[in-house]
């Protein structure tokens, strides 16, 4: 078993969660990270990055939870 810190963002809890478990996999498994663009007549029609990570929590604590004032950025 493999032991580590991790943290996540999101509009809710669960999804912090979710993000700062999936962020825990990839920095003690490893991921695997693959891209595609298309560029038709000089321009961009579709832009996609997907990433893949395999593994599983047994169990995970929370250490600490903050609540990130929301900011209106123009």
């Amino acid at each position: 078993s493999i032991q580590t810190t991790s943290s996540g963002y999101g509009t809710t809890e669960q999804e912090a969660i979710n993000i700062a478990l999936i962020n825990a996999l990839q920095e003690t498994l490893g991921g695997y990270l693959s891209s595609n663009t298309k560029i038709q007549n000089d321009k961009l029609v579709k832009d996609e990055i997907s990433a893949i990570t395999d593994g599983e929590v047994f169990k995970y604590k929370k250490l600490e939870t903050k609540k990130l004032a929301s900011k209106n950025i123009l």
